[in-house]
């Protein structure tokens, strides 16, 4: 056959669904491609269906594509991911004298956001960025004014 037949061609919302899941903070990635991880929701997938993921503390996104699928597990493909924040170039981590040693850039949960807390006291210091970089561009500015 030279041509698509009509009927062969589907809009894609009939054929599947497409889901969207932030998991708990601190979720690696390879344990959403284990059929277990799935257990509490399998029920609702279908093979073709879709899983966008986006990691809690915005680090990272993924998009996943059910294989195989049964009441209390699903078997997933990895069809895209993403790292949507810079890991700091090797050999370019801090001295340990350095006063950026004393406060700690992390996660803290979605109301928080980005923060940068005092190590010594545990005292947030700032908190609601939307993404390390910003922390950690204030984080900079902040030893700049103390130091």
């Amino acid at each position: 056959m030279d041509k698509l037949q009509p009927a062969l061609l589907r809009n894609a919302e009939f054929e599947r669904t497409i889901y969207t899941v932030t998991p708990e903070h601190g979720t690696q990635f390879e344990a959403m491609l284990q059929p277990k991880y799935w257990a509490n929701v399998a029920y609702k997938f279908k093979p073709g269906d879709r899983i966008e993921v986006t990691a809690e503390n915005g680090e990272w996104y993924a998009e996943l594509m059910v294989i195989a699928c049964a009441r209390l597990w699903a078997k997933v493909a990895p069809l895209r991911f993403v790292e949507l924040t810079e890991a700091a170039p090797a050999g370019e981590a801090a001295a340990e004298s350095d006063p950026a040693n004393d406060y700690k850039v992390g996660w803290g949960g979605n109301s928080a956001k980005w923060r940068v807390t005092r190590e010594s006291d545990k005292q947030v210091l700032r908190d609601k960025f939307q993404t390390r970089e910003e922390a950690e561009s204030w984080l900079k500015d902040y030893l700049k004014a103390v130091v």
